[in-house]
């Protein structure tokens, strides 16, 4: 596996419960991973998915 220098958790419990929703620019990078969709993260990554898009890029 190559290294790209992000940290990814996949179960929102583990990322401290819900302190903001992820960052548009983290998701642009995460839909860029082949692992992402290999391992169905959209599915663990559950609620985080579902921001508004503005919301997300707020975060930026």
């Amino acid at each position: 596996m190559k290294k790209i220098g992000i940290i990814i958790c996949a179960r929102y419990q583990d990322c401290g419960g819900g302190t903001h929703p992820i960052p548009l620019k983290y998701l642009k990078t995460l839909d860029k991973l082949s692992f992402w969709d290999e391992a169905d993260m959209k599915e663990l990554a559950g609620s985080l998915m579902t921001e508004h898009r503005d919301v997300m890029e707020s975060y930026d």
